[in-house]
């Protein structure tokens, strides 16, 4: 957000996986050195950082001084892309918690228990710019890796190796449909016969699919993946929605394009 003539007010997702508000000093470039600036969505950067309280209980931090570590070069030229970006962006600062580096006692800097939700953002959006310079894959298996990841490392996936009902054991020929308040999937056994209908377990059998390719996979391997339907892509939102506390309908600038209009309201 621009603030002043040449500040800009944002957020940074750190490496412990944590947020903090900033204000850059000269962030927007321009002045007598007419300097281009480097601050853009999705971009690594190192930072040096001071401490200011704007509010009795909010802190913003300042930088003046800031270098570019990575940037993405085709994100930012293909609309679809981008918009996939702002999606991540979108997600990830609603579950990443505010940090405090500076507060007497805190552990923040060393803490790892949320270093999963940077490790996500990460690699989403390296491999999101690798696949539009290798034109080898879809954006669909680049938004399908980030939101089974972005599920794995917050602990939300959906149990798909038993039954969440009677506990057998879950093959592709056996999983029914995806419990969203269970935490997981049932086998078509447990299901109630209204759900017997082949749409739904097909829609339920690809999600149990990926997940169970993607649970072991490397994000570098994406190319395994074949292209998710974008029913696929809307259950599994939903259901990170569900166990995130989130409105998916807060978002429905994204439901066309990401979803397909498939969001179930």
């Amino acid at each position: 957000m621009p603030y002043g003539e040449r500040d800009i007010i944002g957020e940074l997702l750190l490496r412990n996986g944590k947020k903090v508000g900033i204000r850059f000093f000269g962030g927007r470039g321009g002045g007598k050195k007419r300097k281009s600036s480097i601050l853009e969505l999705g971009h690594l950067l190192s930072i040096e950082l001071a401490k200011e309280k704007i509010r009795k209980r909010e802190i913003l931090y300042k930088s003046s001084e800031w270098s570019l570590t990575w940037a993405h070069k085709c994100v930012r030229h293909n609309y679809k892309a981008y918009t996939f970006l702002l999606f991540y962006c979108d997600l990830l600062r609603t579950v990443a918690l505010e940090d405090d580096l500076f507060l007497e006692g805190s552990s923040s800097m060393v803490d790892r228990e949320h270093e999963g939700i940077f490790r996500v953002a990460s690699n989403s959006t390296f491999y999101l710019d690798q696949s539009l310079k290798e034109e080898k894959t879809s954006l669909e298996v680049q938004l399908l890796l980030f939101l089974c990841k972005l599920l794995f490392e917050m602990g939300l996936a959906p149990r798909f190796k038993e039954c969440v009902y009677c506990g057998r054991s879950l093959t592709l020929s056996t999983v029914g449909k995806i419990i969203y308040d269970q935490g997981g999937m049932t086998c078509i056994e447990c299901l109630e016969s209204s759900f017997k209908r082949e749409h739904i377990r097909s829609i339920s059998q690809e999600i149990f699919r990926f997940i169970e390719k993607i649970w072991c996979l490397k994000y570098s391997d994406y190319e395994q993946l074949r292209v998710p339907s974008k029913k696929v892509l809307a259950e599994l939102y939903q259901y990170f929605c569900f166990h995130s506390q989130m409105n998916f309908n807060k978002q429905k600038y994204y439901a066309d394009l990401l979803f397909g209009g498939n969001l179930k309201h």
